[in-house]
């Protein structure tokens, strides 16, 4: 499968993979990707790209699908593609979210960027990123 940036493109007679979205909200770093059309913003840090708008399951299963090599979580308005290194991850009702994967300097100062203020666990290929809250990382 062809590649612009790193990532990979749909297949030949797929679906057209949706241009850079040159909004205010766009960061120009963010590739042009098979980006849902209804994408309103994007952000890359690292190999982290944090994409929004008003995504339905159909878009986050299509960009699944056209990243196969890469998770993709969806939580609400928002879309991650998790860093290049991360082999799974997983979201929890209570803001956390588990990765599991093999992780450098970089990759992890891209969670940190994207995700200031919360508290970043490492545990040997386990990152767990928790939501500012009480002293074990709950939510108030």
């Amino acid at each position: 499968m062809p590649k612009s940036h790193g990532l990979p493109q749909r297949a030949p007679g797929g679906p057209t993979p949706a241009s850079r979205h040159d909004g205010p909200a766009v960061d120009p770093s963010v590739p042009a990707g098979p980006w849902p059309p209804c994408t309103t913003g994007a952000r890359r840090f690292g190999t982290l790209i944090r994409l929004t708008g008003p995504f339905t399951d159909a878009d986050l299963s299509e960009l699944r699908s056209a990243l196969s090599g890469r998770p993709v979580t969806r939580t609400g308005q928002s879309m991650t593609v998790w860093p290049a290194g991360t082999g799974s991850a997983v979201t929890y009702d209570d803001g956390r979210v588990s990765l599991r994967g093999i992780f450098d300097e970089l990759d992890l100062g891209a969670l940190r960027a994207a995700y200031p203020g919360r508290q970043l666990d490492i545990d040997g290929d386990i990152v767990t990123l928790r939501p500012p809250g009480g002293p074990d990382g709950q939510l108030p």
